[in-house]
């Protein structure tokens, strides 16, 4: 069975012994932490196999004589916790956070390092795609700007490609690249950004700083960009190198 967090939209496939049906059940997304309720329905009435014809009603035996009433008993005194207060119904009688279906949802949680692709001519895409999924990556794809902004709220992600001119944005008028530049540095140190350009040539380091993005590949060049992308990341860990050794020294990474 497949589940779908509402907050990041993240694909969750469980199999259907951990899943309650016929009851309402939450779940926690494991990527995003999102609280999510749900329902399974039950098979309906008529899908069962016809109702047998009900038995011959038993003979009538013979009335038993009346015992004397019993004396009532006191009422048992209220149930409580370790600090004294009425005990609440568990979470199991409420169908909430089944301990089965947490734990198969953590177990479906994917280590590789994620990428999100911002493209939308489409054999390009499938072409970066095939190419990122060579390289070890779990690649998820921006419906639009709006949809990759809030996947940036919600995952952290190790490598973003963006198409300069997305959705016919300019270079200066791409509103992804202002919103990559106001990230916080505890969440942009860690994301590798390429930049694909219709015009810039690829590898042009100095236009990239003053993007301040991580590089440029050139459209032309994507045949390439298996060699490109292990190059390219090969240089940012070169560059950051010595500023990750100060983080780790005090503690920080």
């Amino acid at each position: 069975m497949r589940l779908e967090c509402k907050e990041c939209h993240q694909s969750l496939n469980v199999a259907d012994d951990k899943l309650p049906v016929g009851r309402p059940f939450a779940f926690t997304c494991p990527y995003c932490k999102h609280k999510n309720t749900a329902l399974i329905p039950g098979p309906s009435a008529t899908e069962g196999p016809p109702a047998a014809p009900p038995a011959p009603p038993a003979p009538a035996a013979p009335p038993a004589p009346a015992a004397p009433p019993a004396p009532a008993a006191p009422p048992a005194p209220a149930a409580r916790g370790a600090g004294g207060e009425m005990d609440r119904p568990s979470r199991e009688s409420m169908g909430l956070d089944d301990q089965d279906l947490q734990a198969a949802l953590s177990e479906v949680v994917d280590d590789r390092p994620k990428a999100i692709l911002i493209y939308d001519d489409p054999m390009i895409q499938a072409q970066l795609l095939e190419s990122l999924e060579n390289s070890g990556y779990k690649t998820t794809v921006a419906l639009n700007m709006r949809d990759a902004a809030k996947q940036l709220k919600f995952a952290n992600y190790s490598l973003l490609i963006l198409q300069e001119d997305y959705a016919g944005a300019s270079l200066r008028g791409n509103q992804l690249l202002r919103a990559l530049q106001s990230l916080d540095v505890a969440s942009r140190r860690g994301m590798l950004v390429i930049l694909v350009s219709p015009t810039i040539v690829s590898l042009d380091d100095l236009t990239a700083f003053g993007l301040s993005i991580d590089a440029i590949i050139n459209k032309d060049d994507l045949d390439s960009i298996d060699r490109l992308l292990i190059s390219v990341t090969a240089r940012a860990q070169k560059f950051f190198a010595v500023y990750r050794d100060i983080l780790a020294d005090l503690g920080l990474d």
